[in-house]
């Protein structure tokens, strides 16, 4: 009987550990979700430096057609919907240097360890 005791206690300590860990585990996450926003937050206004000039181009374009059926609403809606994707859904612009901190702090992510 007095085995059970330390038997318990043991499990408890174990219990405990467990839990600790999980916890700095869930806090390395939060910071590494955190910094991650911020790094994709730049590469997106990187990409945005790029995109915006496609855009006011296609909208310019849109008005500008020979047949001109398009509204100045459906060019804008056109133009806004680029994001740098190309027809076969390949994303562009992520090469530029404001996305390489992005893409190294992604090789981060404790869930990859």
């Amino acid at each position: 009987m007095k085995a059970t005791p330390i038997f318990v206690a043991l499990l408890c300590a174990v219990a405990m550990s467990q839990a600790h860990a999980e916890l700095k585990f869930t806090a390395q996450q939060q910071k590494w979700e955190a910094d991650q926003a911020v790094v994709d937050a730049q590469c997106e206004a990187g990409r945005m430096v790029i995109i915006e000039p496609i855009r006011a181009k296609m909208y310019d374009d849109c008005m500008h057609r020979p047949l001109g059926v398009d509204t100045s609403e459906q060019c804008h809606r056109k133009a806004d919907s680029y994001n740098g994707q190309t027809a076969n859904h390949t994303l562009l612009f992520y090469g530029i240097p404001e996305c390489v901190p992005a893409f190294e702090h992604r090789k981060l992510d404790p869930r990859r360890s």
